[in-house]
């Protein structure tokens, strides 16, 4: 499997690099056909070149996973400070309302209270 996969690479290598360069392509004794050494030190340096780039597309993903990975997890964590304001401000609603109903207890009483002082004056 490796051999076929370093084959298709020098073919694609080849296909790709035909603008770049020229190689030199000879018949052998036995039928096949060979690469001048130039050709063949070219396609190394070129493979070379395409695999340390993989190498580097390789880094790059793993750091934008991280990078992903730690964005959500800040949107988790801003999705439980959401969630905690939320409960904070049903609270302090309901403190609220609670406090609108003392002061209203409080107004009747004063007043209450009032009107039982001044009853008491004037008799």
């Amino acid at each position: 499997m490796e051999g076929l996969k370093k084959a298709f690479l020098i073919f694609a290598a080849l296909l790709s690099c035909a603008a770049f360069a020229e190689y030199k392509i000879i018949k052998g004794e036995n039928g096949r056909f060979y690469l001048d050494e130039d050709s063949v030190m070219a396609l190394a340096s070129y493979i070379a070149k395409l695999e340390a780039l993989n190498q580097n597309y390789k880094l790059q993903i793993a750091n934008l996973e991280e990078q992903v990975r730690v964005l959500k997890e800040a949107l988790a964590q801003r999705e439980r400070e959401v969630e905690a304001l939320k409960a904070e401000l049903e609270k302090t609603k309901k403190a609220l309302e609670e406090a609108k109903v003392w002061r209203n207890a409080m107004t009747v009483v004063a007043a209450i209270t009032i009107g039982t002082l001044v009853i008491l004056f004037v008799k």
